[in-house]
């Protein structure tokens, strides 16, 4: 919990900095209107940012550019986060950069999804079970923290060329509350620490106790929704490589103590990656598991029979192939990181349906590695698979996404991404039993992300535990 009131109150803080900044109310007032050529769509959205040298009210223009990807696959509030990310530039621009030092509230910036009031925006949202479409949201929130990144690296001179910045890797996000379309959101975020060329962007989404935003003045009281970190990399347009980012000045005790805590979530990372199964053998106690599972298995091959409520893993298997077209691209000619977060998850959502029989709740995300660049004319392949469920009257259930990416041209299957959801049903989850190892390694590694996703959740929302169901200490 201490996590959460942190981030909401630097978040009110720079927020309140930058209304002073903008001079501008921020309910009731549309900071911009615009029509996209060949659409019906004529809506304004409400936008706010620190980041501008004439600290002037923000607008932009997200008509159609043919030199922008087409901005009609994608949801409004990408769009317009994607048109507010840099200062103009010259097209000849070769000027060495400076690194120069900004503050956490410098790249301070915030979207809104007024979904009581724009019955249009919500039509972008809504699912057919009437619930949120989160993998949209995902891609909202990877948008977000690319446009803070790029605020925080812009040095306004318009002689210098803007960097190239992708998403490098998002840490575990869990869902601290319910989402549902009767009430408005609110997206913001603000970079936490700075590395050499990294940055981490600390984002949430929160919503008003009293479901709508006012017109006239704004809700004394917010509830934080989600909350993550993306860690965001800079790389020198023409050459590349790693580009120095400008630094990080701190300028309250709060800001210092969440540098820290960024530098020690960043310790987290590599401490999880060192102990992966991938990296180092199970632990006593699975291998304890692996050996109840064998047993057990192979009395299932004895019988000819599985238990009942029972599937085998490969059964739960689902793949969807697309080819990558332009419309997907990012500002960089390549297939952008929330694109895949979100077609990953429409993906999880649906191979835990079907094994279900019934809608799936997301619960949570555990840390997501964006390994290679997808490049526009690649043929990209999503494999999903419910890795674990531990049946009985646990309702909850983990499935895995592998993201490949083939060149025709190449030949060869190359992962970009492992995605792992956490599901929950409204009524018990089939039990999921492997073959294999690898199946039982798989296995594992759902036990454990569930675990580690239902401690996280009990430090910051106790009440929301009860939907990862009993914990389990045994083969289950």
């Amino acid at each position: 919990m201490q996590r959460v009131t942190a981030v909401t109150r630097l978040a009110m803080r720079h927020r309140n900095n930058a209304l002073r900044c903008l001079g501008a109310p921020v309910y009731g007032q549309l900071l911009s209107t615009s029509n996209m050529p060949g659409s019906k769509y004529r809506r304004p959205k409400l936008l706010h940012s620190t980041a501008t040298p004439s600290k002037s009210k923000l607008k932009m223009d997200t008509g159609l550019n043919i030199d922008s990807p087409d901005e009609r696959h994608r949801s409004t509030i990408t769009n317009q986060l994607w048109g507010h990310r840099n200062s103009p530039t010259s097209t000849n621009a070769v000027k060495p950069r400076s690194v120069l030092e900004k503050t956490m509230g410098d790249s301070f910036t915030e979207a809104f999804l007024p979904f009581t009031s724009d019955s249009q925006l919500l039509d972008e949202y809504i699912t057919f079970t009437g619930n949120i479409r989160v993998g949209k949201l995902f891609e909202d929130l990877d948008a977000l923290a690319g446009t803070i990144a790029y605020r925080h690296c812009d040095d306004f001179d318009p002689e210098t060329k803007h960097l190239t910045i992708v998403t490098a890797s998002v840490d575990r996000t869990v869902l601290l509350d319910k989402l549902t379309p009767n009430r408005d959101y609110r997206m913001s975020g603000f970079v936490s620490h700075v590395g050499s060329s990294s940055m981490e962007v600390s984002v949430m989404i929160d919503t008003p106790v009293s479901m709508s935003f006012s017109d006239d003045e704004e809700p004394q009281e917010m509830k934080t929704i989600m909350l993550s970190n993306f860690t965001m990399v800079a790389r020198d347009p023409d050459t590349k490589k790693a580009h120095p980012v400008n630094r990080l000045r701190l300028e309250t005790k709060e800001e210092e103590e969440e540098f820290a805590r960024a530098e020690e979530r960043q310790k987290i990372r590599r401490q999880r990656k060192a102990l992966s199964l991938d990296v180092v053998p199970p632990t006593v106690e699975e291998s304890g598991i692996i050996h109840d599972l064998y047993k057990e298995t192979k009395a299932v091959a004895d019988e000819g029979q599985l238990p009942k409520n029972s599937v085998w893993m490969r059964s739960t298997q689902s793949t969807s192939i697309r080819m990558c077209h332009p419309q997907e691209r990012n500002i960089h000619n390549s297939i952008f990181g929330g694109f895949l977060m979100k077609e990953a998850f429409e993906l999880a959502w649906m191979t835990a349906f079907q094994l279900l029989g019934t809608h799936p709740f997301f619960l949570a995300v555990d840390d997501i590695s964006f390994r290679l660049p997808v490049k526009i004319g690649s043929i990209l392949r999503f494999s999903s698979r419910v890795t674990y469920s531990a049946g009985g009257d646990s309702h909850a259930l983990v499935v895995s996404v592998v993201a490949e990416v083939n060149d025709p041209q190449q030949g060869r299957w190359d992962t970009t991404n492992v995605f792992n959801f956490i599901f929950t049903s409204p009524t018990p989850a089939p039990r999921v039993l492997p073959q294999t190892y690898k199946e039982t390694l798989l296995l594992l590694d759902g036990r454990r992300r569930l675990e580690s996703s239902r401690e996280a959740c009990a430090e910051v929302r106790p009440e929301f535990v009860q939907f990862y169901g009993p914990q389990r200490t045994s083969s289950e």
